[in-house]
């Protein structure tokens, strides 16, 4: 989903539109922000100073006046130099709006998604620039950003997941994105769409249909002498407990790895959206501390005890 400040309005009501149509709960939100600085009070105008009164006039003499000099006539007025054009004010050259785009992916990969979806020649006027940042500090540098309403160093686009975008919402930082994503609607999966629905209003655009699997290796389950048919597997792991129960000693037997998950937050947000709706319900209140999310964590630390965990880093690991 995802979020800055942008000066200037060009094209951001169209690109936002064109960024619902061409995708698909995490998503891409705009902060923007006001600027120019608060215009100063002026002074009020000292009052005008007291005039003095004029003194009569003197009276008119009795003797006829001498007849007055004639005057010569005026000197014609000197020609005055032609004066010297004003130069134009300088206007910034026309040229794509740059848009900064904070990402958690490569940019390689993002530039590969934009030139495959066309709107690079559907908005010939905007250009986006991708950083690259991993996600924890992604996420945290941008909702500190947003929470101390600060601007500068922020993107205009944001990626995040829906773990952070109440809280994001919550700062009042963000853009309301109803007006330009409603239209698209109809292109958009329905369950990313409400995702993003805070009280009737978006203030993202959904871009990411985010599904997690648990997969496996059947030749690594036939050496175990475990089953392998996907049926038989589900009835043999139905909860993670289960899962470490089973899968723990054969990963120890065969010398390999149980899982691949870093020492982050990223399994605890999959084992909790699992069972929750994340780190806020659906009216903005925090559930971090409920009961699911406990049971979240006790799983997460119950397979990270078991020291058969590999933690390749990256961010496209699988």
């Amino acid at each position: 989903m995802s979020l800055h400040t942008r000066r200037d309005l060009v094209s951001r009501r169209l690109f936002l539109r064109s960024a619902a149509a061409v995708a698909g709960t995490a998503g891409v939100a705009v902060v923007l922000q006001a600027c120019g600085p608060a215009a100063q009070p002026t002074a009020a105008p000292p009052p005008p100073a007291p005039t003095a009164t004029p003194a009569p006039a003197a009276p008119k003499p009795t003797q006829k006046p001498a007849a007055a000099a004639p005057t010569a006539a005026p000197a014609a007025a000197a020609p005055t130099a032609k004066p010297a054009p004003v130069a134009a004010p300088k206007t910034a050259g026309k040229g794509p709006t740059t848009l900064e785009v904070w990402i958690w992916e490569t940019v390689e990969h993002w530039e590969k998604v934009v030139k495959a979806s066309g709107i690079e020649e559907a908005l010939p006027e905007v250009k986006l620039k991708y950083v690259a940042l991993p996600g924890a500090q992604l996420q945290q540098k941008f909702t500190v950003g947003l929470a101390a309403g600060m601007p500068a160093g922020m993107p205009d686009i944001c990626r995040t997941s829906l773990n952070y975008y109440q809280e994001m919402v919550n700062s009042g930082g963000l853009a309301e994105t109803t007006e330009q994503v409603k239209p698209g609607q109809k292109d958009i999966v329905p369950a990313s769409y409400e995702a993003v629905l805070v009280k009737g209003k978006l203030y993202a655009v959904p871009d990411d249909m985010i599904a997690t699997q648990l997969g496996y290796r059947i030749d690594l389950f036939e050496k175990a002498g475990l089953p392998t048919d996907p049926s038989e597997v589900s009835k043999l792991v139905p909860t993670w407990e289960d899962f470490v129960k089973v899968a723990a000693p054969a990963a120890k037997k065969l010398g390999v790895n149980l899982m691949n998950f870093g020492p982050d937050a990223g399994f605890f947000l999959d084992q909790s959206t699992q069972v929750s709706t994340g780190f806020f319900d659906k009216d903005g209140n925090p559930i971090f501390d409920s009961p699911d999310h406990v049971k979240a964590m006790e799983n997460v630390k119950r397979i990270w005890d078991t020291g058969l965990i590999s933690s390749l880093a990256g961010p496209q690991f699988w």
